[in-house]
C-alpha cells in the first residue's frame, strides 16, 4: 500500500510538473503571438497615418489659405500704404508695421505647427515638407529680429520725418521679402503636386 501511495505521489508530481511546463510554454507562445500582433498593428497604423500626395495637397492647401494667404494680403496693403504716402502719422504707420510683424509671426507659427510631424508616402514631398518647416523657423527668427530692431528704434522713428520712416519701413519689408525661402519651397511643392496655391 505504501508503494502505491508513493507511486501515486510521484505520478501526481510528474503530472503537475508536465502541466506547469505546458502552461509555461503556452504562455510564452501567447506572449510571442501577442507581441507580433502588436508590432503588426503598429506597422499598419503607421502606414495608415502616412499621407498620400492628394491628402497632403488638401492639407497644405487648407493651411496655406488659413495661415499664409492672409499674410500676403496684409503685406500688400501695407506696401500700398507706403507707396501712397497715406495720411497716417508716424505712430499709426509704426503700429501697422508692428501688427504686420506680429500677425505674420503668429500665422507662420500656426502654419508650421499644422505641417509638423506629418508622415508622407512620397519621399521627395516629405523632404520638401521638412524644408518648409525649417524655413518657417528661419522666417520666425527674422520677424523676431525685426520686432526687436523696431523696439530699439521706435522712439527715434516716432520723432523722425515721415519720409525717413517710410523709407525705413519699406527697406525692412524688402528685407523680409528677400529672405522668404518659404515661397521657394512652396513653388517646388506646387510643381510636384501640380497645383497653384495663389489662386
Amino acid at each position: 500500500m505504501k508503494r502505491l501511495s508513493i507511486l501515486g505521489i510521484i505520478f501526481t508530481l510528474m503530472l503537475n510538473f508536465n502541466m506547469t511546463g505546458c502552461a509555461k510554454r503556452n504562455s510564452e507562445e501567447v506572449e510571442k503571438t501577442t507581441n507580433e500582433s502588436i508590432q503588426n498593428t503598429q506597422s499598419e497604423t503607421e502606414k495608415a497615418n502616412e499621407l498620400s500626395k492628394d491628402e497632403y495637397k488638401d492639407l497644405l492647401t487648407k493651411n496655406y489659405e488659413k495661415y499664409l494667404e492672409p499674410i500676403d494680403i496684409k503685406d500688400e496693403s501695407v506696401d500700398d500704404l507706403l507707396d501712397n504716402n497715406s495720411n497716417l502719422n508716424n505712430e499709426e504707420l509704426i503700429k501697422n508695421y508692428e501688427n504686420l510683424l506680429s500677425d505674420s509671426k503668429n500665422n507662420i507659427e500656426s502654419f508650421k505647427k499644422s505641417i509638423t510631424g506629418l508622415k508622407i508616402i512620397d519621399s521627395k514631398l516629405q523632404e520638401l515638407n521638412s524644408d518648409l518647416i525649417s524655413y518657417s523657423d528661419k522666417a520666425i527668427e527674422i520677424i523676431i529680429k525685426k520686432q526687436d530692431d523696431l523696439n530699439l528704434k521706435k522712439e527715434d522713428l516716432l520723432k523722425s520725418d515721415k519720409n525717413s520712416l517710410i523709407n525705413y519701413l519699406d527697406r525692412k519689408l524688402d528685407e523680409i521679402d528677400n529672405n522668404d525661402n518659404i515661397d521657394d519651397v512652396l513653388d517646388k511643392i506646387e510643381d510636384l503636386l501640380g497645383i497653384d496655391l495663389s489662386k
